[in-house]
């Protein structure tokens, strides 16, 4: 098991290296120029050659993305160009947003999706499942914002049980930081419970249709024993690959939710800094969002080991 983390963990750090290379010359090939940002339209020349000399992209890109590489390794990732906030600061604030959003969105799809798909699979073909299979259907095909704009009209505007707006950091006391991540985690994590619902109710049933599961339940085994500690645990891999995409959905796609409640996350400073062209920044949201995929990755890789023995030996 030891091998399997030391293994992964010594892939994310040159996989992470690969794609800020990458993005710094894909942004370098960019026909988008910040000076026309900074400046306003019909810029004269050499006003254009003076921003550019002041902010170094007069130099050749190999020589600007080592510099830049040097800072990054100290976690220096620039600035803004139009805060002058450096990008460590500001990635900092935002970050925490779209993680608890994150978080929150994935424990309510396995609050609702485990228990919805465990009751399809153990009722398949019944009218048990078929009702259960159409609400996952129906949940699955919501949008996002629209049950957030519900959410919010109900529980905020009319009851008044949760903020409408805004993000309390959790040093600021954990009961206002939940009441203000209720309302859009369950606007995110609605749709992706519908999508683990589908797939453990899949993996389930075709863990209960094995033979090693007949002969436990006709060796006078429970049957509640059988699905609670064999077949369970056998059908999580895929229910587990499943997770790890929402975990990736979740985190790029709190964009439009973080936009309805008006907190400033990671996807709305992506957003800004692009329309914005403000490069820094740019690449800085590349390499964090890189950075956290392939946590997730690795996380995803030592539940395999965790869930199947025989993963910790290849």
């Amino acid at each position: 098991m030891l091998r399997v983390v030391l293994t992964r963990i010594l892939l994310v750090v040159p996989l992470i290296i690969v794609v800020s290379t990458v993005a710094f010359f894909l942004g370098a090939l960019s026909p988008i120029d910040p000076a026309d940002s900074i400046l306003g339209p019909d810029p004269t020349q050499a006003q254009v050659d003076a921003v550019h000399a002041q902010l170094g992209l007069d130099r050749p890109v190999t020589t600007q993305f080592f510099e830049w590489a040097g800072g990054a390794v100290t976690g220096d990732l620039g600035a803004s160009l139009f805060s002058h906030e450096p990008v460590t600061d500001l990635l900092a604030r935002a970050l925490p947003v779209t993680l608890s959003l994150t978080l929150g969105g994935l424990l309510i799809s396995l609050l609702l999706g485990l228990p919805v798909g465990i009751f399809s699979a153990l009722r398949a073909g019944r009218l048990g499942d078929r009702i259960a299979t159409g609400a996952v259907t129906f949940w699955q095909a919501v949008p996002n914002f629209w049950l957030a704009l519900l959410l919010i009209l109900f529980f905020a505007v009319n009851l008044g049980w949760f903020p409408a707006v805004g993000y309390t950091p959790i040093s600021e006391g954990v009961g206002d930081w939940l009441r203000g991540i209720t309302l859009p985690s369950l606007a995110l994590g609605v749709s992706a419970g519908a999508v683990v619902a589908r797939q453990t109710r899949s993996a389930l049933i075709g863990v209960l249709q094995q033979e090693y599961v007949r002969t436990a339940m006709a060796q006078g085994l429970s049957r509640r024993r059988v699905v609670g500690k064999y077949a369970l645990r056998n059908a999580a891999v895929p229910v587990v690959t499943v997770v790890a995409f929402e975990v990736a959905g979740l985190f790029g796609g709190s964009i439009v939710v973080e936009r309805m409640f008006s907190m400033r996350g990671f996807g709305t400073v992506a957003i800004d800094a692009v329309l914005r062209r403000d490069p820094d920044v740019v690449q800085g949201v590349i390499v964090v969002a890189a950075a956290v995929m392939l946590v997730v990755q690795l996380l995803l890789d030592l539940s395999y080991a965790w869930f199947n023995p025989k993963v910790r030996l290849s």
